[in-house]
């Protein structure tokens, strides 16, 4: 068995290596196929004739002729090398310039790889995007690896996707839904509301591998408004991020979540305000000897009452159980035109 192998590695050997772009022309096995074949079939076609023909030697320009005429196969067959072994050695050249041109190609990928995500990181610093103070902080460069998951391929376009490694859309929907629920004469579904934003922000956190804190569901209104303002400036840093350099279609799906974060953000300043109304109708009434605003009082109030004045005076007034220092001030608001 051990001599099979061995004799079996000689041929190998004998007929040369594989066409490939490192071998040396002449040790390929295709050349020594395609040259050395059609020469040694020469020489056995012409040894064959030799051995079968009666002819004499005679080395007259007669016996000159009568060789080539006998020998015509045995030297056309040999003479099949020459173009054979031209074709091979193109072949190889072939071969080799391309691989010479896919590394450089790879040179050049990795190159202008290393490049994009130097200048990207710089690029973020310039812009303060992703800092950690208005929006969701980048922890090093994983930002690049997230927004550019096929870069060293070449790839320079963004990739945005948010709904890979979470529900993106489902949870932004809930996320709406459950901050319609919060009104300024009912903040009990505040909670859900929160739960549903910390797991939106964690979603976001982990798509493009930010540093997210976790949303208590025990916040005001006043620190939840500043949590929605933080998500929705990392959304639009990320998208700003996302076109870098190259324009980047899937990036636009961000756009989308920007606005329903202005949605949420533009019903819980509704909401807020409200409550500074009520705020600033207490203190008012606690520190007025008269019991009455003054103009610059009265048009802080009118402004943070907005729209629905009535009833939000009505449902402030009840809420205090009637107290007698609000009943002049709501009275005057009321009859005030905004």
């Amino acid at each position: 068995m051990a001599t099979t192998l061995n004799i079996i590695k000689s041929l190998t050997r004998v007929l040369g290596e594989p066409m490939e772009p490192t071998a040396h022309l002449i040790d390929t096995r295709m050349f020594r196929t395609l040259v050395f074949g059609p020469v040694l079939l020469g020489i056995l076609l012409a040894i064959t004739g030799a051995i079968n023909s009666s002819t004499g030697t005679n080395w007259t320009f007669s016996g000159f002729n009568t060789f080539i005429e006998l020998f015509k196969l045995p030297i056309g067959v040999a003479s099949v090398s020459i173009p054979l072994g031209a074709l091979v050695a193109s072949h190889h050249r072939s071969i080799q310039s391309a691989r010479q041109i896919n590394l450089q190609d790879a040179q050049n990928t990795f190159s202008n790889y290393v490049k994009h995500r130097e200048y990207f990181g710089k690029f973020l610093e310039d812009e303060n995007l992703l800092n950690g103070d208005s929006s969701f902080k980048a922890t090093g460069k994983s930002i690049y690896t997230a927004l550019f998951p096929n870069s060293q391929e070449g790839e320079l376009e963004a990739r945005v996707d948010l709904n890979y490694t979470f529900n993106g859309d489902y949870i932004l929907d809930l996320t709406v839904s459950a901050v319609n629920k919060v009104s300024w004469s009912n903040t009990s579904k505040l909670p859900t509301f929160l739960a549903c934003l910390d797991e939106l922000a964690q979603g976001i956190g982990d798509s493009f591998h930010l540093y997210a804190p976790l949303i208590s569901d025990r916040l005001d209104i006043e620190s939840a408004l500043h949590e929605c303002r933080k998500i929705a400036n990392t959304l639009d840093d990320i998208y700003s991020a996302a076109l870098f350099l190259t324009p980047s279609q899937s990036a636009e799906s961000l756009k989308d979540w920007s606005k329903k974060m202005t949605t949420i953000i533009a019903r819980l300043i509704g909401v807020r305000r409200f409550e500074l109304a009520e705020q600033r109708i207490i203190e008012i009434a606690s520190t007025s000897q008269t019991g009455t605003l003054n103009e610059e009082q009265r048009d802080q109030v009118l402004s943070l009452l907005g729209g629905h004045r009535k009833a939000k005076l009505g449902w402030i007034f009840e809420k205090h159980q009637r107290a007698e220092q609000l009943a002049p001030i709501v009275d005057d608001l009321k009859k005030r035109r905004s």
